[in-house]
C-alpha cells in the first residue's frame, strides 16, 4: 500500500484502535490511499465539521408525491414527471419532482398531511437516487405516501469528495421503466474519478483492511452529515405526518443501519432495509457500527429486512464479497455471515421484526421478486396483508421466498412480460386510495385490490446465466466490478 506519512500514522492509530476493538473516529487531516483494484492513489480531503455544508442533499432532493396530493397541489407543481408503478392496474397519478420545483418547498410537503397517508424518508444507494429507491418511491406513493430521497449525488465539486452534476429536473428523468436506472444526473461517480466515488473490489479491501475501514466510514459520514441537515432543519415535516418510515437500499440500508437521530427516530412508525444484512462485513468499520441505530433507538420499533439469498455483496453465498473478505486471512467481518439482518435484530432485542430472504436472487431482491417484496412491505406499512407468506417457509423465524415463475426484471434489467401481474383483476377497474377518500369509503378499502398482490413469488433465473455481464446505470459492466448500488 502506498501512502503518504501522515496517513501512515492514521492508520497505525487506526489499527491500535481496531485490536483494541473499538471503533475510531476519522482523522482530521487529508490522506492518500492506494486502490490496487484499479491501481489509483486515491487522495481524501477531511471531510467539514459544519452540519450546513451537507444541505446540498435535502436541497436537492426528490420528492414522489401521491396521486390525492397531486390533484390538490397540481398549481404547485412544476417540472414533474409521470412516476408509473408497475403495472398498469397499480395505483397510479403519482409525481416525481425536485423539491425546489414545489412552489413553497418543505413548507408545502407538510401542508400534506390530510391528501397523504403519511411520510417516507429513502436511503438512496451509492449511485444516487435511482434504481431500487425510485421503485419504493412508486410502490409508497401509489398507497399515498409522500416519499422524499436526500440527493447525496447532488454534493457541489467544490467539496472534492464525491457527486453527479448536473442533476437532472424531475421531468428530465425517465420514471417509465420500473426496472430501469431512473438516472437523475448527467454526471459520473465511479471508479475513484472522485475520492468517494468507489467501486467495490476485493483487492481494493484487503490490501489493507485498515485503510478500506477508514474508507468506508468516510462513506457513512458523508450521508449522516447530510441526513442531520435534514432531520435537523425539518422537525415540522416530521412531526406534521401520524406515519413516518424510513426505507434504505443497498448502501442506504447500511446508513439507515447506523444512523440514529433522536429527532427522527422519535417520529419512525418504521425502518427497511433492502439489499442488506445488518451484520460486520466489509462495509463496515468494525463490529459496533453493525448495531442498528447504534443500539440507541426503542427497542419496538418495526423492523423489515428483504435480501436476496444469492446477494453477490453481503449474502449468505460463500461467493459474496461479505463472506470472501471475512475468510480472507487480511479481511474481517463476522466469524459466520448470515446474509440477514436477524441475528443482529436478535442480539439486540428488537421485538417486532421480520427477515425475508429471497431464494436464486441478487442484490437487491425487486429486481427478481418484486411481487412479494411490495407484498411484504405494504403488509409492513400497515397497507396491504399478511397473504405474501403463503409461498414462503418460516426456517429459524427467517422467511425463506423461493422464486416460482418469471421475475420481474429478469435477464438483462429489463420488465419481463411473463411476471405474473398480482395486482388488480383484469375484468375489474383498480379502486385507488385517492378515489376512496371522494367515495368516503373507509381507508382500509383503499388498496385491497393491490394488497391481494402477497401470495404471488416471481421467477426462477438461474445464476450462472447472470454471472456474465449486467447493466447498471447506462453501462454493461462484469458483476465482481459493481459499485453497490
Amino acid at each position: 500500500m502506498r501512502t503518504s506519512g501522515v496517513a501512515s500514522g492514521v492508520f497505525a492509530a487506526w489499527g491500535l484502535a481496531i485490536a483494541r476493538g473499538e471503533c475510531p473516529t476519522l482523522p482530521t487531516e487529508e490522506r492518500t490511499v492506494y486502490m490496487p483494484g484499479h491501481n489509483v492513489n486515491v487522495t481524501i480531503p477531511a471531510l467539514p465539521d459544519d452540519t450546513a455544508s451537507y444541505s446540498y442533499a435535502a436541497e436537492n432532493a426528490l420528492v414522489a408525491i401521491p396521486a390525492a396530493c397531486v390533484s390538490e397541489f397540481a398549481g404547485d407543481i412544476s417540472n414533474a414527471a409521470d412516476l408509473l408503478n408497475k403495472n398498469d392496474c397499480d395505483p397510479q397519478g403519482m409525481k416525481y419532482l425536485r423539491i425546489q420545483d414545489l412552489s413553497g418547498g418543505y413548507s408545502k410537503l407538510k401542508e400534506m398531511k390530510d391528501c397523504a397517508e403519511g411520510l417516507v424518508l429513502g436511503f438512496h444507494g451509492s449511485g444516487g437516487p435511482g434504481w431500487g429507491a425510485v421503485q419504493y418511491a412508486a410502490i409508497t406513493s401509489g398507497v399515498g405516501f409522500v416519499h422524499i430521497i436526500p440527493d447525496s449525488m447532488a454534493m457541489p465539486d467544490s467539496m472534492g469528495l464525491k457527486g453527479k452534476l448536473p442533476v437532472k429536473a424531475g421531468n428530465e428523468i425517465t420514471t417509465t421503466d420500473y426496472c430501469g436506472s431512473y438516472s437523475s444526473a448527467t454526471g459520473k461517480c465511479s471508479k475513484f474519478n472522485k475520492p468517494f466515488c468507489y467501486s467495490t473490489k476485493f483487492d481494493n479491501i484487503i490490501s489493507d483492511s485498515t485503510q478500506y475501514r477508514m474508507y468506508v466510514e468516510g462513506v457513512y459520514q458523508i450521508r449522516k452529515r447530510e441526513n442531520d441537515y435534514f432531520v435537523e432543519n425539518n422537525q415540522d415535516l416530521l412531526s406534521a405526518f401520524s406515519k413516518v418510515y424510513a426505507i434504505g437500499n443497498s448502501e442506504g440500508a447500511m446508513i439507515l443501519n447506523r444512523y440514529y437521530h433522536a429527532d427522527l427516530h422519535k417520529f419512525l412508525s418504521g425502518m427497511i432495509f433492502d439489499g442488506w444484512s445488518c451484520e460486520y462485513n466489509y462495509f463496515l468499520p468494525c463490529a459496533d457500527a453493525a448495531k442498528i441505530c447504534g443500539d440507541e433507538c426503542d427497542k419496538s420499533i418495526p423492523l423489515l429486512n428483504l435480501i436476496g439469498a444469492g446477494d453477490e455483496y453481503f449474502g449468505r453465498v460463500e461467493t459474496s464479497m461479505a463472506a470472501r473478505v471475512a475468510a480472507h486471512d487480511d479481511g474481517y467481518g463476522a466469524a459466520t455471515i448470515t446474509g440477514n439482518c436477524h441475528a443482529t435484530f436478535t442480539s439486540q432485542s428488537f421485538t417486532d421484526t421480520t427477515t425475508v430472504v429471497f431464494g436464486d436472487t441478487e442484490h437487491t431482491p425487486k429486481y427478481w421478486n418484486d411481487n412479494v417484496v411490495r407484498a411484504a412491505t405494504l403488509d409492513f406499512m400497515g397497507k396491504g396483508t399478511t397473504s405474501w407468506k403463503d409461498g414462503c417457509t418460516e426456517v429459524s423465524d427467517v422467511w425463506e421466498c423461493p422464486l416460482t415463475g418469471a421475475a420481474t426484471c429478469m435477464p438483462g434489467w429489463t420488465r419481463n412480460a411473463d411476471e405474473v401481474n398480482t395486482c388488480a383483476s383484469e375484468t375489474e377497474e383498480p379502486v385507488q386510495e385517492w378515489e376512496v377518500r371522494k367515495l368516503g369509503l373507509s381507508g382500509g378499502t383503499a388498496v385491497i385490490t393491490m394488497a391481494l398482490a402477497g401470495a404471488f413469488a416471481v421467477g426462477l433465473v438461474s445464476l450462472g446465466a447472470l454471472m456474465g455481464k449486467r447493466v447498471r446505470g447506462g453501462g454493461e459492466k462484469p458483476l465482481a466490478s459493481l459499485a453497490v448500488e
